[in-house]
């Protein structure tokens, strides 16, 4: 993907950094080829500065853009597509996956699945043109100035969630308060959710290990880029970086958005790659498989206009009620009205569309802050939602048959698996339940 002179190097951080910087690189291209790169999660946030051309990055509206000369990356959770603008020179610094949180001084959840611009913050910083060890001295001294400045500090917790993560070792069992605060510190330092940290670390273990088998057999190097021509051999970057800008209701009791989406393509991939000795896949099997899913990913698309409608339930003493508009440029605005056996109305708002993880239902029951769950199945009569790290439910589902529409809830309450469903028919805008026997 590039042309002659390439030149990528890492260079291990000092011993004051190691606890938050899992490595300085630096990268230069003097003639790269402007061809789309895609970049697959790894885990790992990262600072990048810009010494060459900025890279463009592709939107969702299918445009390039160039990024800003300094970003830093966090949490990626779906691919990134970008070109080279120009000349490419440049020094970056991984930080392990919870490395970053002091540094941004912002929650990393801010940051996932976003570029943010970092050119005001890091002005002062010169990292010399053409040097690579005078741009890891730079960024080095830099760095250690604000950790001094602003006393970093890693949470044992955390930090012993990221290694098991890492190892792909089980966590232990943890009460349900004292589970749910590490959960919360968990997304505040690293920016997913631990099962989603441990589904990208997986993903990303298969999918280098299946391209760097691919590459042997096509005579390539040792080394080299996951997204890189085999020929292009060692001493090229692994562009896995680079760069990158109450139970009444239908959620519960919900916590606050995770803001993240559900890595569709990384589980799967992730599943294969855990158990693929014993289903006797072959690496380069996988390799063409996790390719597949990188380029599709996120792979389900939107299909719930089976809910538009204005819908009753009438059972269990209560009157429930739900409204969907049809979905217009890819939105659907809904609202939920419960009136229970006391006589006392409750409701939920909630919408289906686009959201920065993806396609998702977000609720707010109450009128409470968002909650997001993830579209992770969708067909012509059935829409599957997640959301792994809410308290209750994790899942939402619809299932439409003919003029019977039915909604589920599913989770856990304090480690026991519980449910609710609501059996809604089709109705007249605003048709009320028949009143019980005897009521005035």
């Amino acid at each position: 993907m590039s042309g002659q002179g390439d030149r990528y190097q890492e260079h291990e951080p000092p011993p004051s950094l190691r606890p938050f910087v899992r490595t300085i690189w630096t990268y230069s291209a003097p003639t790269p080829e402007r061809i789309v790169q895609r970049i697959a999660p790894d885990g790992c946030p990262e600072l990048v500065i810009d010494i060459g051309d900025p890279y463009e990055e592709q939107g969702p509206d299918g445009l390039f853009r160039l990024q800003p000369r300094a970003l830093f990356a966090g949490q990626m959770t779906r691919p990134l597509a970008l070109r080279p603008a120009g000349p490419v020179e440049l020094v970056a610094v991984r930080f392990e996956p919870d490395g970053a949180r002091d540094w941004l001084g912002l929650p990393l959840v801010e940051a996932t699945d976003r570029r943010l611009d970092m050119t005001a913050r890091t002005a002062a910083l010169r990292p010399p043109a053409g040097d690579p060890s005078g741009q890891v001295e730079v960024m080095a001294d830099w760095l250690e100035a604000q950790r001094r400045a602003a006393a970093w500090s890693i949470d044992p917790a955390v930090r012993r969630e990221v290694e098991a993560a890492g190892q792909d070792r089980a966590s232990p069992a943890r009460p349900s308060a004292e589970h749910r605060a590490l959960q919360r510190r968990f997304r505040d330092r690293v920016g997913v959710p631990p099962r989603l940290l441990r589904s990208i670390l997986r993903f990303r273990r298969v999918f280098d290990h299946a391209a760097g088998v691919d590459r042997r057999l096509a005579g390539g190097g040792p080394r080299g880029g996951v997204f890189r021509p085999a020929a292009d051999g060692p001493g090229l970057p692994p562009l896995s970086r680079l760069h990158g800008d109450g139970m009444g209701s239908r959620t519960g009791r919900a916590g606050a958005q995770s803001g993240v989406a559900i890595l569709q393509a990384g589980t799967a991939v992730a599943a294969l790659g855990s158990g693929h000795r014993q289903r006797g896949l072959t690496m380069p099997t996988a390799a063409v498989l996790a390719a597949v899913l990188m380029q599709a990913a996120p792979s389900v698309q939107p299909d719930a206009a089976f809910m538009a409608g204005y819908w009753l339930d009438c059972s269990n003493g209560r009157e429930a009620s739900e409204t969907w508009s049809d979905p217009r440029a890819g939105l659907m605005v809904g609202h939920a009205v419960t009136v229970g056996r006391d006589g006392r109305a409750s409701f939920e708002v909630s919408h289906i569309g686009q959201t920065p993880g993806g396609f998702a239902y977000v609720a707010q029951p109450g009128g409470a802050p968002p909650t997001a769950f993830a579209l992770i199945e969708a067909g012509p009569n059935r829409a599957v939602f997640a959301n792994a790290e809410n308290d209750f439910p994790t899942r939402v589902i619809y299932e439409r048959e003919g003029d019977a529409l039915k909604a589920r809830i599913e989770g856990e309450i304090d480690g026991r698996a519980r449910s609710m469903e609501w059996n809604f028919r089709a109705a007249p805008l605003n048709t009320r339940c028949p009143l019980p026997a005897g009521a005035g």
